[in-house]
């Protein structure tokens, strides 16, 4: 086996082990010394959509689609259908449904498969609708996605002047007034929602979050014990409500509570991250070391645990000599640890120190 036939292996079981760190750096490494390698294209791209760095897949994929689209043969033929399979699932993320039906539609036609035709389904929709506020609602999603804060809160806007009363515009704009600081305004949004529906474990969820970020932290983990009694299995209340516990002192409760959603769901790499953090202020290093990189393994460029991880390399070195490290991406800032960088509020805190 060649040193590239390795990498590539190396690549496809970390990505098969969910260490998607390791595998996006192995294909890296594999089109340093050969740039058009298609094999790691295409295995980088599907990292990148795992990950959710759609737009970075894109880019990969339309290279991949230049050549594909050309090829006749059979298996030139399973090829074209992988890589628009790819691109759909790229676009769904990024809110272009009517592109995601497209070239989940052409992936179809070529090899069809039940999965494929779930996918249509499940777009159809979208694509079919002609209600112009779902429309305006589809619209500011993608515009969050594409990190356009304020056009997505114009579209909400837009939205709302349609329908004043409808529950996902109403936490749709809370949640943008959020990203941009403007928390004291996002609350009577997301109260008037849980007037409306009160039984929706996620707005009760994103109150707990804004009255963490008035540093109530009573108040929000009430409002995390409201989501949890409508569903039980609802991990970003368990993980937010970690964050809560800790900023009170109760270390030990976070912990409860990380352990809790990774009870329901180990490939959480928030609560990963929180629970490495809360065992590195306990003075458990080698604990933290485990779930920080685990954190890192499902979500390269995790700019918070990250950060997690650099502070404990200088608590306990020793632990890095000894155990191999993840392939992390490190951001291009460090602005997730500033309290001025909102994260989404249907996604849980990092629970920093």
């Amino acid at each position: 086996m060649s040193k590239m036939d390795g990498l590539l292996a190396t690549a496809a079981a970390r990505m098969e082990a969910l260490d998607f760190g390791s595998a996006i750096d192995a294909y890296r490494r594999v089109l340093q010394q050969v740039p058009s390698q298609a094999p790691a294209l295409m295995g980088l791209s599907i990292a990148y959509n795992r990950v959710g760095r759609s737009a970075e897949a894109l880019s990969l994929l339309g290279r991949l689609w230049a050549v594909a689209s050309k090829l006749d043969s059979a298996q030139g033929k399973l090829f074209k259908a992988a890589v628009l399979a790819q691109i759909g699932y790229a676009r769904q993320q990024l809110g272009q449904f009517q592109l995601a039906h497209d070239a989940f539609d052409g992936a179809c036609r070529l090899t069809p498969s039940d999965e494929l035709k779930a996918r249509l389904a499940a777009l159809d929709p979208h694509v079919n609708n002609q209600d112009p506020l779902k429309q305006l609602l589809h619209h500011a999603r993608a515009l969050e996605a594409s990190l356009q804060p304020e056009e997505a809160l114009k579209a909400y806007r837009a939205a709302a002047q349609l329908r004043p009363n409808d529950v996902s515009v109403l936490q749709g704009m809370a949640w943008v007034l959020r990203r941009l600081g403007h928390v004291d305004d996002a609350l009577p949004l997301l109260q008037k929602a849980l007037v409306l529906a009160p039984d929706r474990p996620e707005l009760h969820n994103d109150m707990g979050v804004l009255f963490q970020d008035r540093d109530d932290f009573p108040k929000a983990i009430a409002f995390h014990k409201r989501a949890l009694k409508f569903n039980p299995r609802f991990t970003p209340a368990l993980i937010n409500m970690g964050v809560a516990q800790k900023r009170l002192g109760h270390i030990e409760a976070a912990i409860e509570a990380c352990r809790a959603a990774l009870d329901i769901d180990m490939n959480l790499p928030e609560a990963h991250n929180n629970l490495g953090n809360l065992y590195r202020i306990q003075g458990k290093p080698a604990e933290a070391f485990k779930h920080i990189q685990r954190a890192l393994q499902l979500r390269p460029d995790y700019a918070d645990a990250q950060a997690n991880w650099d502070e404990l390399k200088q608590e306990a070195p020793r632990l890095f000599l000894a155990r191999p490290q993840p392939r992390v991406l490190r951001p291009a800032t460090s602005a997730a640890r500033s309290k001025k960088n909102f994260p989404a509020m249907r996604a849980p805190k990092p629970c920093n120190p």
